[in-house]
């Protein structure tokens, strides 16, 4: 959700890149993952200087705001962010088998 990545730090953001830098580039290309980590910067500082958006972001619940509703608010922008974090969101923590 653009909430929690406003607030987490680049070293950290790129960390988490790295780590699963070999899993990213079987779907995104490494421009992809340079992309994200551009998109980042530009959302954390729009974030700081526009008000109306820090709002909005502010005002979303993790609990009630939808993935989809979340990053409705950038009318297309951050596309790779985006989707990034998607992927992220919906991927299993390990391969074993869901019964």
């Amino acid at each position: 959700m653009p909430k929690q990545l406003v607030v987490i730090d680049m070293p950290a953001f790129v960390e988490i890149l790295g780590k699963h830098k070999e899993q990213l580039h079987t779907v995104y290309s490494e421009e992809d993952t340079d992309n994200s980590s551009e998109e980042l910067s530009e959302l954390t500082r729009l974030y700081r200087v526009d008000r109306r958006q820090r709002q909005a972001i502010d005002s979303c619940s993790d609990e009630l705001t939808s993935f989809t509703n979340a990053w409705s608010l950038f009318d297309g922008e951050f596309r790779t962010l985006r989707a990034f974090c998607g992927g992220l969101a919906s991927a299993f923590a390990n391969t074993a088998t869901v019964v």
